[in-house]
């Protein structure tokens, strides 16, 4: 089944400036002139587009929109994703070393080789009717190519988070962007390999910061709407984020909507409670009203 919750964004359109959506989040006058902005912050209607997902899953989208992830064993899965994975993480992929080590530690050399190549091979021709996208390998490493703007939400996340972080500016698509994404959640959450917990942790780590600032930030003072939305994007990734807890709560009490902020941590506590094996010590009144 093919989901619905892509966004057709390209890497020109991560890269290029918006005129007139610009959002200086050190300017008092910006916030106040655009705060009309966010003010009914609502998703962007998100569309289905060819492309490699990774995010909150695996799944490959093909040119005519039909999902083939059931055509990738899972090694083909694993071997795709580590090539991108590393790819993005330093430019240049995979060694041959690193990748008998992870995925075929218990291979001879030629069992090593033998097997990979017969796995490229099939990923190669599934990834032809996706789009112009390459498996290449140069100098005992093996690497992603990306030609023909092939849609991956790992990457674009990626190249938001880094285009966002100094956060002088802010886009309003940007911002809108990086929500959809984060709305998605962890990095290939059901592959539950040891390789893998490093880019899942970083990954992480990365976009709660970057949402945990942003939904600091006095930009987004008295906008409960988007507040509300970034703290959910949190939550997403840590379900026992207090902070974001206490912001939504904050934010929906503002809103009038008593019954929903008592239900968010009516809903944190039995949570907090499940993980931690003990009560949360604070009540509600008492818990948003902390500094």
């Amino acid at each position: 089944m093919i989901r619905k919750k892509v966004i057709s964004i390209s890497q020109q359109d991560i890269c290029e400036k918006e005129e007139g959506g610009v959002l200086d989040i050190n300017s008092e006058k910006e916030i106040q002139e655009n705060d009309h902005l966010y003010s009914s912050f609502e998703a962007p209607v998100l569309n289905t587009t060819p492309g490699i997902y990774m995010l909150n899953g695996f799944q490959v989208i093909n040119r005519d929109l039909k999902d083939i992830t059931g055509k990738f064993t899972p090694i083909m899965r694993q071997l795709l994703s580590v090539i991108i994975l590393y790819s993005n993480q330093n430019n240049k992929g995979i060694s041959n070393i690193k990748l008998k080590e992870l995925l075929w530690y218990d291979k001879s050399e030629e069992s090593f080789s033998n097997n990979r190549s017969v796995n490229i091979r099939k990923i190669r021709l599934l990834l032809e009717e996706v789009g112009d996208t390459e498996i290449s390998s140069a100098n005992g490493y093996w690497y992603f190519l990306n030609k023909g703007h092939v849609y991956n939400d790992y990457t674009i996340a990626n190249q938001l988070m880094q285009k966002m972080a100094p956060l002088d500016v802010v886009h309003k698509e940007d911002l809108e962007k990086l929500l959809s994404l984060a709305s998605f959640g962890q990095l290939l959450p059901n592959m539950q390999f040891d390789w893998v917990d490093s880019f899942k942790a970083d990954y992480s780590d990365s976009m709660i910061d970057l949402l945990s600032r942003l939904r600091d930030s006095k930009q987004f003072v008295g906008n409960d709407n988007l507040r509300i939305q970034i703290s959910n994007c949190i939550l997403r990734f840590d379900s026992l984020d207090e902070e974001s807890v206490r912001v939504k709560c904050r934010a929906l009490v503002d809103l009038k909507r008593m019954g929903m902020a008592y239900t968010a941590f009516d809903q944190f506590t039995k949570e907090y409670k499940l993980i931690l094996n003990e009560d949360f010590k604070y009540s509600f009144e008492q818990f948003i009203s902390e500094k």
